[in-house]
């Protein structure tokens, strides 16, 4: 049983320093494939360990700079990015929440140049994770509304329920 025991320390261990070569090569070569899924195992992780570890702020700010980019997302799904910035707010580190500001301006920034399917992914997305940024919900209104695509009704009904969800109040 001892050997059981210390045997499962042994791939515990192995599995957390996993985590930490991936974090460090990524705080060089950012993956943003791999953002939602780092983030969440580090949330998994010790919360003081994690938040003090140098390498969790160089990831951090690295993929923030990434993230800015329209062109680093746009292969991402919205649930995705989603995910990331729920994760990251969760996380209760100063650089996770801008990371999660970066990735919200960057996808609200791009809502009017990509399809009203996309928005209404996005839209979705959002408001399963409960992100509630105004400036994101009032550009995909925008967005939204500006669109000359083609909605079916379970589209806007799915829309109008998201929009709801949101918390954002009519002005």
């Amino acid at each position: 049983a001892t050997s059981r025991r210390a045997s499962g320390y042994a791939a515990e261990a192995s599995q957390n320093q996993q985590l930490w070569d991936l974090l460090e090569y990524n705080s060089h070569y950012f993956n943003p494939h791999r953002m939602a899924s780092i983030l969440s195992q580090v949330l998994e992780e010790p919360r003081g360990e994690a938040l003090a570890d140098p390498r969790l702020g160089a990831y951090l700010r690295h993929a923030k700079a990434s993230v800015q980019l329209y062109e680093n997302l746009k292969d991402l799904t919205a649930k995705d990015i989603a995910s990331s910035v729920d994760v990251a707010r969760a996380l209760g580190h100063a650089a996770a929440e801008e990371l999660s500001d970066a990735l919200v301006a960057t996808v609200a920034a791009q809502l009017h140049g990509i399809s009203a399917q996309r928005v209404s992914f996005f839209i979705t997305a959002f408001a399963k994770r409960r992100i509630t940024d105004a400036s994101f919900w009032r550009t995909a209104a925008s967005a939204m509304a500006d669109s000359e695509e083609a909605t079916t009704p379970q589209v806007l009904v799915s829309l109008f329920d998201a929009f709801r969800k949101s918390g954002l109040r009519s002005e």
